[in-house]
């Protein structure tokens, strides 16, 4: 079977699974999801400097498009992991 059969036929799937879900006004594809993954990996305490080697990235300026966090993001992430928080 060649690749780009393999590739449509997952990228069919994907497409599929995300309409049965109901997931509307966004394009569900493989690059999508590997985007949340990133960000999300990033939201749930994952370094960006693992997550460039798990993605295959040379450089971290392919990461930071990939985990672009909006303002609720950022206060989230420091309320979690500021450390003010371990101070007594």
């Amino acid at each position: 079977m060649a690749s780009n059969s393999i590739q449509t036929r997952v990228r069919s799937a994907i497409k599929k699974y995300g309409e049965m879900a109901g997931i509307t006004g966004v394009r569900v594809s493989p690059h999508t999801l590997r985007h949340k993954f990133a960000k999300f990996y990033v939201l749930n305490g994952g370094d960006s400097f693992t997550l460039q080697k798990l993605l295959g990235h040379q450089d971290m300026t392919m990461v930071r498009r990939y985990i672009q966090m909006n303002d609720l993001d950022l206060q989230r992430q420091h309320e979690k992991f500021s450390p003010l928080n371990f101070l007594r």
